[in-house]
């Protein structure tokens, strides 16, 4: 699987992608009781804050569904949209408001997600698909539990909305390395299913 990624190192890109927008969703999932608080409202609420992020995402899914995988310009916008709606969301000092950054940091989340997962699929051959999935697994849930280490720690140090804003930063840098000539999306000689870049 390693393999893969030396001999094609887009393939990398596209798996930091994935685990970038894990980091910046993970304080909605892991804090979202502290944020509750915050905002002045029960704990409970955590399942309001989690759901409204969840709209944005079923959103997403319902209008990226069928189509093929993004150029390098569009997943970088959706990993903005991601950062921004994850930042203001945490900066936002009204509930209401931060509901509507938590649809839009939803939205970037799953349409940056699904975009970087299909030109994972389509940049390697049928027979290594199963090889990368496996690491995409280990990028989309096996690095969850270090983001939620860092975003605690962070939010016990400096607070719960510095933390919100420190772990969509690396999702904002992402987008500027895509958009940087070096940044990963050309096409893949050793791919059967290409997409364009």
């Amino acid at each position: 699987s390693f393999a893969l990624l030396r001999d094609d190192p887009r393939l990398l890109g596209f798996l930091l992608i994935v685990a970038v927008v894990g980091y910046a969703s993970d304080p909605i999932n892991t804090l979202a009781p502290a944020f509750a608080v915050a905002f002045d409202r029960p704990d409970t609420t955590a399942g309001v804050i989690i759901g409204a992020f969840g709209a944005g995402a079923v959103t997403a899914a319902l209008i990226v569904a069928g189509r093929a995988a993004g150029s390098r310009t569009r997943i970088a916008g959706t990993l903005v949209v991601t950062a921004c709606g994850v930042i203001g969301f945490a900066l936002s000092p009204w509930l209401p408001l931060a509901f509507c950054f938590l649809f839009v940091a939803g939205f970037g989340y799953l349409a940056s997600n699904t975009a970087a997962t299909t030109r994972l699929q389509l940049g390697v051959t049928e027979s290594q698909r199963g090889r990368i999935m496996a690491l995409w697994s280990v990028a989309f849930l096996g690095l969850r539990p270090f983001a939620s280490l860092v975003d605690g720690a962070i939010a016990a140090v400096a607070g719960v909305r510095v933390a919100g804003v420190a772990l969509a930063l690396p999702a904002l840098a992402a987008a500027l390395v895509l958009l940087s000539p070096w940044g990963p999306g050309a096409r893949s000689p050793r791919a059967s299913g290409r997409v364009p870049a």
